[in-house]
């Protein structure tokens, strides 16, 4: 995937925000309503990442929420705080 894509019908990949064990996560935009939002993009699965996934996907998938894509999808997109750290999101 590239900055540019557009993961859903409103729903466009901006830039790279980290790297995981378990995917990458995106700065994305709503080109719908705008606004800006997080989506992690599943890679490929190694040992523990199946468990990890799939305890995320249980949880996200008991959301009911018009800001989430359908079930099934392999991206998991959450609200985006710009920071240095979450650490530092939570501290202030």
């Amino acid at each position: 995937m590239q900055p540019g894509t557009l993961i859903s019908p409103h729903i466009r990949l901006e830039e790279i925000l980290g790297r995981g064990s378990s995917g990458v996560v995106w700065l994305a935009s709503n080109v719908a309503i705008g606004g800006t939002l997080a989506v992690k993009v599943l890679g490929a699965a190694h040992e523990g990442a199946v468990d990890t996934v799939r305890r995320e996907a249980s949880i996200i998938g008991r959301i009911q929420s018009p800001h989430m894509l359908a079930p099934g999808t392999r991206v998991t997109p959450s609200s985006f705080y710009a920071s240095s750290s979450p650490r530092r999101s939570f501290a202030e």
